[in-house]
């Protein structure tokens, strides 16, 4: 469980142990505590975001080397060519070939690309419902 979770359930556990007012549906609660947890709460979410950064920037070092594996391939695929450059049928299946391989390397870090975003989406969205909770439950105890 991450700090920002913890903090949240601290919230969480503060609002559900305060004192009832009768009659009214609202509760008393203690202005320090939950001013000094909803500070700690925005202390901690640019962790939550510097951790977002860092798996985007994974994600950019993966697309990086994935680009130069795919351009060292061509490079290769390219020299082979040129090496088979008299035979006309060969150089025509090297260049094939060395289309299928680019076109396979853009399509892998297509796919990863999805993929990383794809898991970025979800931390951000799970980020973004706890703090719309946390919220909802500070309006309807105000």
């Amino acid at each position: 469980m991450n700090n920002t979770q913890k903090i949240i359930e601290l919230l969480e556990k503060t609002v559900m142990s305060s004192s009832n007012l009768p009659f009214t549906g609202k509760v008393l609660l203690n202005r320090e505590k939950i001013y000094s947890l909803i500070e700690e709460l925005r202390e901690s979410l640019p962790q939550e975001f510097n951790q977002a950064k860092r798996i985007v920037s994974e994600k950019q070092i993966v697309l990086e080397d994935t680009q130069k594996e795919a351009s060292k391939i061509l490079d290769i695929a390219k020299s082979e060519a040129s090496r088979l450059i008299e035979e006309s049928t060969i150089t025509k299946a090297a260049q094939i070939k060395a289309e299928e391989i680019v076109k396979q390397g853009e399509e892998e870090v297509k796919r990863h690309a999805i993929s990383v975003l794809n898991q970025l989406k979800g931390i951000v969205e799970k980020l973004l419902s706890e703090i719309e909770k946390e919220k909802s439950k500070l309006e309807q105890n105000l």
